[in-house]
């Protein structure tokens, strides 16, 4: 009964044959009034999950639960969603997910500068990436050449060299701010650059290693200061 008038009080019901706002407009933070609100009812039988992507906060919640409880939770959380609009925002706009044209001389970008690809052929042993007269050359035999090939193989090259730089970044940022972390992990994500779970580890998207060195250190910085 509490429910039912809360609800009533906060989101008056739509006349029958009205075109009014739909489930989604009724949720809204005063801080962010011009960001789209998307309420998704799921099978989840507690918990609430708040995410931010492409300038939408997105809300999972449980069929169940008012939409009165909702926006509490919802306004809890205005402060962490405010945290993540202005940081996607600061994303340069050439990072946002594509899916770029993997052929010969096609431009591909390693930490902010643009460079060509160069599909060569060669044996199967020698298979592999490397630098040679400004180009990105890729090295594969014939017969694997195609798109998925050389989309796998230039994500493993990029997941490498996050995982060879990103260590030694997290641990000197780590040092002048003061904080400690646990594993550090390099995962491919859709919608983010990084995290910071609770327990201490780090984890960053390889697709990083496409931006600049001082975007990489403000993602890096970004998740240290969840610390």
């Amino acid at each position: 009964m509490v429910k039912r008038l809360l609800n009533a009080l906060l989101f008056p019901p739509i006349k029958i044959g009205s075109t009014g706002p739909s489930e989604r407009t009724k949720l809204h933070l005063p801080e962010h009034p011009d960001t789209p609100i998307e309420l998704k009812r799921t099978q989840r039988k507690k918990t609430i999950a708040f995410r931010v992507a492409n300038n939408c906060i997105k809300v999972m919640a449980p069929k169940r639960l008012a939409l009165y409880r909702i926006q509490q939770l919802l306004n809890k959380r205005s402060e962490w969603i405010g945290r993540q609009l202005e940081y996607q925002a600061s994303l340069p706009e050439d990072l946002a997910p594509s899916e770029p044209q993997y052929v010969d001389g096609a431009p591909i970008t390693y930490l902010g500068k643009r460079y060509r690809l160069a599909i060569s052929h060669i044996p199967k042993t020698k298979q592999g990436i490397k630098f040679h007269s400004g180009r990105l050359r890729v090295n594969l035999p014939i017969k694997r050449q195609s798109h998925e090939a050389i989309k796998n193989l230039l994500s493993s090259w990029y997941q490498q060299r996050a995982e060879e730089r990103l260590p030694t970044l997290v641990e000197q940022l780590s040092k002048k701010i003061g904080v400690s972390y646990g594993d550090i992990q390099i995962r491919h994500f859709k919608s983010r650059w990084g995290s910071c779970r609770a327990d201490g580890r780090l984890q960053f998207n390889w697709r990083l290693m496409m931006a600049p060195s001082s975007i990489i250190e403000y993602v890096v910085v970004h998740e240290l200061c969840h610390r």
